[in-house]
């Protein structure tokens, strides 16, 4: 007998899982990780750029949430995920660091104190943040004290990823920012704003993001390039359709060799049945005839002969 395990509440939700066949929401779910892989490698090339007034550039792509109705701000957020892919929601949003990484990109760490619980429920505390000369290593390493499930005081380590509310971005909500469409000086289009070699017309965040479209080291979907994502999709359509019409002509053979055997047994052949109708009608009429010439042999046997 197989016995049925509840979930865990630390699971991850997945599409299609223990399914083998890739419908709409498999489609769905590859649409959602490419504009997500996609948004944020462009906002993290935007935002590295300067603009004229030498602040940093602004994200072009973000979400509108599906509950609020407002654009997502994909640079604040109190979600943390850790390398295994865990959330966790920090309680108390006060005290954040922030810091620039060495690639240009802006991590902002809960400080100590700091409140956060998982998505399995379990709240933890902030203790420590690694620090290594004067600096928060990066990926940034924080050492999380909570009580286990026997009531005993534990702690562990965490290492976090990029911190962003990408996850709530999907292919339904993704628009342009509206600053962006209001006000395009909002645009990086390049990394430097003071002596500036190249003069006014450099463009190099322009350049990064052309360049994004065929470099895999910038971003990778599936192994291939950005621009390939249309590639990759037509081709699991390709051969999902051609799994389905094969499944579907395997099964029509099927059920015409099943009818094919029930009419041999049960079934009514119209040329047989009108062949039989024939003969039988041949017998009927040589057997009348018989009767007929017997009537007669009778007749003059009876009464013609006087006996």
């Amino acid at each position: 007998i197989e016995v049925q395990v509840a979930r865990d509440a630390s699971d991850n939700a997945q599409v299609g899982q223990g399914i083998s066949y890739q419908g709409i929401p498999y489609y769905l779910s590859q649409m959602n990780e490419w504009v997500r892989l996609y948004s944020t490698a462009s906002n993290d090339i935007l935002r590295s750029g300067t603009l004229d007034d030498g602040n940093a550039g602004h994200n072009m792509y973000v979400g509108v949430h599906d509950i609020k109705g407002t654009e997502l701000d994909l640079e604040k957020s109190n979600r943390i995920v850790d390398e295994n892919d865990i959330f966790y929601d920090v309680t108390e949003t006060d005290g954040f660091t922030h810091f620039m990484s060495k690639e240009g990109r802006t991590y902002r760490v809960p400080a100590k104190g700091s409140k956060m619980v998982d998505n399995s429920g379990t709240e933890y505390t902030i203790d420590d943040i690694q620090m290594d000369g004067g600096k928060i290593k990066l990926p940034p390493e924080l050492t999380l004290s909570y009580t286990d499930k026997d009531g005993n005081a534990a702690t562990r380590n965490i290492t976090l990823n990029d911190r962003a509310d990408y996850y709530l971005l999907t292919a339904g909500n993704m628009q342009v920012a509206d600053e962006l469409v209001v006000d395009p000086d909002l645009l990086a289009t390049r990394h430097e704003n003071n002596n500036v070699s190249d003069g006014v017309e450099k463009n190099d965040i322009v350049k990064d993001l052309i360049r994004l479209g065929k470099d895999t080291d910038m971003m990778s979907f599936r192994g291939c390039s950005a621009d390939q994502y249309l590639v990759t999709i037509l081709g699991d359509v390709a051969l999902n359709a051609q799994r389905a019409h094969k499944f579907t002509d395997n099964y029509t053979y099927m059920q015409k060799t099943i009818s094919n055997q029930r009419l041999s047994v049960s079934g009514v052949d119209n040329d047989e049945e009108a062949v039989n109708l024939t003969k039988f009608q041949q017998q009927y009429n040589m057997a009348s005839k018989m009767i007929q010439v017997l009537s007669e042999v009778y007749d003059k046997l009876i009464n013609q002969t006087g006996v």
